[in-house]
Protein backbone atom coordinates (compact mmCIF):
# COMPACT_ATOMS: atom_id res chain seq x y z
CA UNK A 1 0.00 0.00 0.00
CA UNK A 2 1.14 3.54 -1.01
CA UNK A 3 0.90 6.03 1.96
CA UNK A 4 3.09 9.02 0.34
CA UNK A 5 4.57 9.97 -2.40
CA UNK A 6 6.30 13.44 -3.61
CA UNK A 7 9.98 13.97 -2.27
CA UNK A 8 11.69 12.30 0.03
CA UNK A 9 11.48 15.47 2.04
CA UNK A 10 7.72 15.09 1.57
CA UNK A 11 7.38 11.34 2.42
CA UNK A 12 9.65 11.65 5.45
CA UNK A 13 7.01 14.04 7.19
CA UNK A 14 3.67 11.78 6.45
CA UNK A 15 3.29 10.11 9.56
CA UNK A 16 1.57 7.04 8.64
CA UNK A 17 4.61 5.59 6.59
CA UNK A 18 7.26 3.39 7.69
CA UNK A 19 9.70 4.31 5.43
CA UNK A 20 9.25 7.53 6.99
CA UNK A 21 10.45 6.60 10.04
CA UNK A 22 13.75 5.34 8.35
CA UNK A 23 13.82 9.05 5.74
CA UNK A 24 13.74 11.19 8.31
CA UNK A 25 17.18 10.23 10.40
CA UNK A 26 18.73 9.68 7.19
CA UNK A 27 17.45 12.98 5.57
CA UNK A 28 18.84 14.61 8.95
CA UNK A 29 22.19 13.58 8.31
CA UNK A 30 22.55 14.77 5.04
CA UNK A 31 21.80 18.04 5.72
CA UNK A 32 24.03 18.64 8.56
CA UNK A 33 26.79 16.70 6.47
CA UNK A 34 25.95 19.68 3.40
CA UNK A 35 25.59 22.74 6.03
CA UNK A 36 28.99 21.47 7.37
CA UNK A 37 30.65 21.54 3.81
CA UNK A 38 28.97 24.76 2.38
CA UNK A 39 30.71 26.33 6.00
CA UNK A 40 34.25 24.43 5.02
CA UNK A 41 34.53 26.00 1.27
CA UNK A 42 34.01 29.33 3.06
Amino acid sequence: MILATGSPEDVAEHPESHTARFLKPMLAIHKQRAKTKAKAKK
